[in-house]
């Protein structure tokens, strides 16, 4: 039996041509597919789905999915399933991943367009929030550029994403371990600012190219993340401005007010 408003796999083969693997996760692999009608290329992100909580899971993300529309976002095109497999159709965006692109030798990245670029994720994170979204797992993989030419991004990947309604207390225990907020580790309630947490780490990188958090084990990161310890006394910030410096520090002193 379908789930309401999921097609079947025989129509998934018919629609779509799968060209390649584009990735490969922990709940299942994205191939580049096309659209046989309409001569685009699209993602299409196969999930396992051997249980009810399962499907529940990758219903509860093509819903969050389809109530979604903005620049910054990644668009929904379709939802498919067969009796051990969701398929969860999206926008193809070939630009890569952000970090990848300015960390490529011909790029030459300046706070400006730090600033820019985080702006342009915060930009993305408020139309989620508006909505009543968090996203729960942003990290630099989540983070991608349009296409080749453009340095325009698009928040991707809501397969942990949740609907936050006022009334509700929400505790979890997932996302990626340098990227996690205290409550998350506390398994304390999680509110939006859990999602700005991981915006002000992903400022950090970009800034200086390291990970404030980052232990030699997940447990030491861990430690780092509930003692708020990190430090600007490396190398690779002395041609940083202290502007950006007390900028990155007030941010994270305001968010957890």
């Amino acid at each position: 039996m379908l789930a309401a408003g999921l097609k079947g796999f025989t129509e998934y083969e018919e629609e779509y041509t799968v060209l390649e693997a584009l990735g490969k996760g922990k709940f299942g692999v994205v191939y580049k597919v096309e659209d046989r009608s309409r001569g685009i290329y699209a993602a299409a992100k196969h999930i396992k789905t051997r249980t009810q909580h399962d499907r529940n899971r990758v219903m509860e993300e093509i819903e969050i999915l389809e109530s979604l529309k903005n620049p910054f976002i990644i668009q929904f095109y379709q939802g498919f399933e067969s009796r051990k497999e969701m398929i969860v159709v999206t926008e193809y965006l070939d630009g890569g991943e952000l970090f990848d692109r300015v960390a490529s030798q011909e790029y030459i990245l300046t706070e400006d367009q730090c600033s820019s670029f985080i702006r342009r994720i915060c930009k993305g994170l408020e139309y989620l929030h508006q909505a009543l979204i968090v996203h729960l797992d942003l990290k630099p993989e989540n983070i991608v550029c349009i296409n080749r030419s453009s340095t325009d991004i698009k928040i991707i990947d809501f397969g942990l994403a949740k609907k936050l309604l006022p009334t509700q207390e929400i505790k979890v225990m997932c996302g990626t371990p340098e990227f996690l907020a205290p409550e998350v580790l506390n398994f304390d309630p999680i509110s939006f600012t859990t999602d700005m947490w991981a915006v002000g780490v992903i400022t950090y990188i970009l800034v200086s190219g390291l990970s404030p958090f980052l232990g030699d084990s997940d447990h030491q990161t861990f430690a780092n993340i509930i003692r708020n310890n990190y430090t600007f006394e490396d190398t690779e910030f002395e041609g940083i401005s202290e502007n950006a410096k007390v900028g990155y520090f007030k941010f994270k002193e305001r968010l957890r007010k």
